[in-house]
């Protein structure tokens, strides 16, 4: 005789620690969005580090804005989110 089939895995719970990503997600989609020495004291990583978890954003298909303020400072923001 058969055996019937196994049942279904539960879902994972979700993590309920922030990740670095979303992190940095939620400073880049404030209104004022967010300078790099605020990214990098977030997530404990290196400028270079940061701007290479841009430009991944970026090839995911976010829109991330980058201007300078009166100073001089590069501002990255999330567009749309």
């Amino acid at each position: 005789s058969k055996a019937p089939p196994p049942a279904p895995a539960a879902p994972l719970p979700a993590a309920s620690r922030q990740t670095r990503k979303a992190t940095l997600i939620a400073l880049l989609s404030r209104p004022e969005g967010a300078v790099l020495s605020e990214l990098t004291a977030a997530t404990a990583w290196q400028s270079h580090s940061v701007r290479a978890a841009i430009t991944h954003f970026r090839q995911a298909g976010f829109v991330v804005t980058r201007t300078r303020d009166e100073g001089g400072t590069a501002r990255y923001q999330l567009q749309g989110a």
